[in-house]
Formats: structure tokens, sequence, C-alpha cells
């Protein structure tokens, strides 16, 4: 029996729906962070979540417009909705895959559910990395803040990355064959 997830029974509709909105909602943050590289800021807002300290994260936004500095703010608050689309599109996918995998293949199903829930981990990391960037970008930048980002933003990439890494395994398990998944074997 699937272990239980508040996404196992989401239509194939509504994953479709969530991965063009995921995908469409990527590249307009794509455009919209775009200006904000530089050389000071080479990765845009990701250097920003990056930032080790107060004084990398300073002149990270020095080296910003104001304009520059409104955009990145706007694209934080952006982030908010796209945090929801992105970690929820993801725990649908893992939970597809996990699906996918069958009985015979027990540690697969495990670690595609724990990914699943892992991707809203993410989530919650990014809401705090974005809270303490926001508040860098529009109040009184704390020593304490760019390191709790860094932190949160590592966390948050870890966490996606092995989501990806599950979801890039499992598509390719099941384009070699859904035997391969279902009954264990070793070839295709």
């Amino acid at each position: 029996m699937l272990q239980r997830h508040p996404l196992a029974e989401v239509s194939a509709r509504t994953r479709r729906f969530l991965l063009i909105a995921t995908v469409a909602l990527t590249v307009v943050m794509g455009w919209i962070g775009a200006p904000l590289e530089n050389e000071t800021a080479p990765l845009g807002i990701v250097s920003f979540e990056l930032a080790p300290d107060l004084i990398t994260s300073q002149q990270i936004v020095g080296s910003w417009s104001i304009a520059e500095q409104h955009r990145a703010a706007f694209l934080n608050g952006l982030d908010f909705l796209f945090l929801l689309l992105y970690s929820t599109t993801m725990a649908l996918f893992c939970l597809e895959i996990t699906r996918s995998c069958g009985a015979a293949h027990p540690f697969l199903r495990r670690l595609g559910f724990l990914l699943a829930w892992g991707q809203w981990g993410a989530a919650l990391f990014d809401i705090l990395e974005n809270i303490a960037l926001v508040w860098m970008l529009v109040a009184i930048p704390w020593q304490v803040l760019p390191p709790i980002a860094r932190f949160c933003a590592i966390v948050k990439f870890l966490l996606i990355a092995l989501g990806f890494g599950y979801l890039l395994f499992g598509f390719v398990l099941v384009r070699r064959g859904r035997n391969l998944l279902l009954e264990g074997s070793s070839t295709p």
C-alpha cells in the first residue's frame, strides 16, 4: 500500500497544469532577475541568497540601482508564489515515480515518498530565506540575516537537487521499461 500523502490522489490534469505553471513562472522569474546579474552578483539574486556575511550582501545590494533593488524585492515577493508551485509540482512527480516503482522496489518507494515531503521542506526553508532577504532589502540589515539566508538557501537547493535526481533516475527507469520497475528485473 502506498503511504499516504496529501497529494497522492491529484489528477494527471492538475499535475500538467502545475508543471506548465511552474515552468512558465520559472521563465518569468529568470527574465525579471536577469538584470540583477553583474560583476558583484554574477548569479543575480542567487548570489544575494548565498552571500556569506553582511558585508557581501550589502556589496551585492549596493551594486544594484534603486530600480534593480525594487526588482529584487519584487522577485523575492514573487518567490512566495513560486515556492508553492515548484515544491508541489516536484512532490507530485516524486509521488508519480514512487507509484511507478511498484512493490518490487520498496527502497525507491520510501525514498520517493520522503523526497515528496522534502520538497515541502525546501519550500519552508525558502520562506525563511525570503524573509531574511526581504528584511535585508527593505529594513535594517542585521549581521545574522545573511548566514540564515545562506543556510536556508543551501538546504533548499540540496532538497530540490535530491528531488530532481530522484525524478531523473525514476524517469530513466520508466523510459527503459515499466518491467524494470514493476518486476525488479535487472535488464530492460
